[in-house]
């Protein structure tokens, strides 16, 4: 996933924040291998797909 798909949330803690029209929800992932602005996410919730907000383009 692009790495600035990953947000922190209010603990601290990685999570995406899954996009679906108007709505949005905060799903908590595991991060791994990163590298040339991608990174590895595990998490329940996650299928190839999902719409997902990215930094900066709010």
């Amino acid at each position: 996933m692009p790495a600035g798909a990953v947000w922190s949330a209010s603990a601290g803690e990685p999570v995406i924040r899954q996009v679906d029209g108007e709505l949005q929800r905060e799903l908590p992932v595991q991060t791994g291998i990163a590298a040339n602005g991608w990174v590895e996410v595990r998490g329940d919730g996650l299928k190839a797909g999902l719409s997902v907000m990215i930094r900066g383009a709010e």
